[in-house]
């Protein structure tokens, strides 16, 4: 049972206690080496708003490249909603509001030009057009 009071050995780093005069790893002589344990630097956990920022940017990329193919659409309107929603999340709680904004902006883009090209606004050439 460690009382906080243990050691590292110099030699090869492993623990012993105190009051012991040889390390039981290695064998050096622990008489004249007090080397106290240093506690490991506390690992911060990634900001996972952060995270969602740059999903927002991407997943906005997506919501409005998917506008281009009619056989899309869904992905198209659901990648916008979902975009907002991340974009929202990432402005208010993510360091990096930039990419946030910006993905809330495609995907407010993305509803847009989506609902344009569904009222016939906007024509977009049919797959058919391209063949021979």
């Amino acid at each position: 049972m460690s009382d906080g009071k243990d050691i590292n050995c110099a030699n090869c780093r492993s623990v012993v206690q105190h009051n012991e005069a040889f390390c039981n790893n290695c064998g050096l002589s622990l008489e004249e080496i007090v080397e106290p344990i240093t506690p490991l630097p506390v690992q911060q956990s990634p900001n996972t708003y952060n995270n969602l920022a740059i999903a927002a940017f991407f997943i906005g990329i997506i919501s409005i490249v998917t506008n281009f193919f009619p056989l899309l659409s869904f992905i198209c309107i659901t990648a916008s909603i979902v975009t907002i929603i991340t974009g929202i999340i990432g402005i208010v709680k993510s360091q990096k509001i930039g990419i946030a904004f910006v993905g809330f902006a495609m995907g407010i883009i993305g509803v847009v030009f989506w609902t344009l090209v569904r009222i016939g606004i906007f024509d977009l050439p049919s797959f058919s057009d391209f063949w021979i």
